[in-house]
């Protein structure tokens, strides 16, 4: 116990474990519909390749994600810390600046992006539909404009200083009311509401609101004449399932990544969670919030398509992707799709009742304000620098817990400060939104380096190995988690080439990637630095890295 006062900041890390099964599972639930991944990262740019079947791409997402929900769960299982990949990298490499400079830009630095580039989920999904059931198509034509998506990421930060400063308890169970009231109830509603209606319904109800705010004659019928003579998008049978079909959908899991890649994306907290040393626990949060949600998605998929149709379906989404890949440029939709295609703004076309709009969106806002600034954007890093800091490799005020709810606040007032001034860039800035679109890829990078040191643990780590529940699934000789690890580097990998091959995806781009070069050498000088002040304070820092922190 000396040697661990000597080499980590203090005895234990002073966290406990307020987590529950469900309070990770829901802060899991990325593709629930209501998040808006789907919604905003997927189905809106889905049309950009039009030969690919939506549903045998969401399918295929729920299995290949499946190994990466493995591996992660055996790590956790192995090193229940708080820090995740960052703890588990620089544990298990021969050189630990490799799990400090990846995680430190994919944990600590990118996430911090995500408020601003998650804030036209709430604004399109929910503050939209709202303000048009209060009769202001101004303010919810402005919710999409630069001011009213900061705006958004504003309340994304203040919402989430409220949760997460009343400690970890509390934010598990909001991000668990969350799921439940918007995640589960407004789902299940939304399908409900939209089943009771006919797409002649749905046709009459859409043109002659938009007829009567803008206009628009035949706005329906407008809107795929456009996309037909424009784009001359094909029309796909979704239940065709054939081996070209799925051939030709391949190149969908680019865009569908964005949305189903984060089933582990409570690593960082898992020091947190009770029961997380035993695999299957922790498996099931991942793997469990991934087919489930999935599952959800593929429902509720089926009905706003067999509501709308599908030419319609597809051209809306076409139109008003096109508008949001061109910078929210009204000129680039010829005003044919004015406000967000989406089936909260479509209750309110069918319903024209006010009540029933707010309350399906407001279940959606309180799931997204408690899922967006925690898990998502604040957590992770809050959690990773805690973790830096207990190891000696980040000043030690980032693990300084204040309060009797043992939150650290330092952490957490400082990421939220650096979260609003990124999205202030984001949306006032021009060309800051270029330098942040290699951010995904980095992540994904980090997986990797995750997923590669998930399959030599149990070569490196013998004796660690020996001693985690996780050491007794394997496949024959093998260890599950090598064989598991390989397999998610193999997906990520596939992603990449994809990503990095096609400028569809908009994330290959010289100007991010200098940047976030600049930033990967920045974090290497850091830790540098770091090693040097260690070192001549009398402490290696491979010693530190040598041990597993205490809990």
């Amino acid at each position: 116990m000396a040697k661990d006062q000597q080499l980590f900041l203090r005895k234990t890390t002073g966290l406990v474990r307020a987590w529950g099964f469900w309070d990770v599972f829901a802060a899991n639930s990325w593709t629930n519909p209501f998040v808006g991944y789907y919604t905003f990262f997927f189905l809106l740019y889905a049309p950009f390749i039009p030969t690919g079947n939506l549903l045998i791409c969401i399918v295929l997402g729920i299995f290949l994600v499946l190994p990466q929900c493995a591996v992660y769960a055996m790590l956790v299982s192995t090193m229940p810390r708080a820090g995740g990949e960052y703890v588990w990298m620089s544990r298990i490499y021969r050189y630990p600046i490799i799990g400090y400079v990846l995680t430190m830009v994919a944990w600590v630095i990118t996430p911090l992006f995500w408020l601003a580039i998650l804030a036209p989920a709430i604004a399109g999904l929910y503050f939209q539909p709202i303000s048009v059931a209060l009769g202001n198509i101004p303010l919810a034509i402005w919710w999409m404009t630069p001011q009213g998506m900061f705006t958004a990421c504003a309340f994304y930060v203040a919402v989430g200083l409220v949760i997460m400063g009343a400690g970890m308890r509390w934010t598990g169970r909001m991000i668990t009311i969350g799921f439940t009231l918007g995640g589960v109830i407004g789902v299940l509603a939304s399908i409900g509401i939209l089943l009771a209606y006919k797409p002649a319904d749905f046709i009459n109800a859409y043109n002659a609101f938009h007829a009567q705010q803008f206009g628009m004659n035949d706005a329906y019928n407008g809107a795929v004449n456009l996309v037909t003579q424009t784009w001359s998008t094909p029309i796909i049978n979704l239940w065709d399932w054939s081996p070209n079909a799925i051939w030709n959908s391949l190149p969908l899991l680019g865009f569908a990544a964005f949305a189903t890649s984060w089933h582990m994306w409570g690593a960082p907290m898992y020091g947190e969670v009770k029961g997380a040393s035993e695999m299957k626990v922790s498996f099931w949060t991942m793997a469990g919030a991934d087919v489930l949600n999935n599952l959800l998605m593929i429902v509720y998929l089926l009905v706003w398509i067999g509501l709308v149709g599908f030419p319609f379906y597809q051209s809306s989404n076409l139109l008003y992707g096109t508008f949001v890949w061109n910078g929210f440029s009204t000129a680039s939709i010829n005003n044919m799709m004015p406000l967000y295609p989406t089936p909260t703004l479509y209750i309110y076309l069918l319903t024209k009742s006010p009540i029933l709009t707010i309350a399906v969106c407001l279940t959606g806002i309180i799931f997204l304000s408690s899922m967006h600034p925690g898990p998502c954007a604040i957590l992770p890093p809050v959690r990773v620098s805690f973790a830096m800091a207990y190891d000696r490799v980040l000043p030690s005020f980032f693990a300084k817990l204040s309060t009797n709810r043992r939150v650290p606040l330092i952490a957490l007032g400082t990421f939220s400060a650096i979260a609003l001034i990124f999205g202030y860039l984001y949306w006032f800035t021009p060309g800051f939104i270029t330098l942040t679109l290699m951010g995904t890829l980095l992540i994904i990078v980090s997986f990797m380096g995750t997923s590669i040191a998930g399959a030599i643990l149990p070569y490196v780590r013998p004796e660690t190995w020996k001693e985690s529940s996780a050491s007794k699934y394997k496949i024959g000789n093998i260890p599950l988690i090598t064989i598991c690890g390989i397999l998610a580097f193999a997906y990520f990998l596939y992603l990449c080439y994809l990503w990095l091959s096609n400028p569809i995806y908009g994330i290959s781009n010289l100007q991010s990637t200098e940047f976030f070069a600049i930033m990967y050498l920045a974090v290497i000088g850091l830790y540098l630095v770091r090693k040097w002040q260690l070192k001549k304070q009398g402490m290696a820092i491979g010693r530190i890295f040598g041990e597993i922190p205490s809990e």
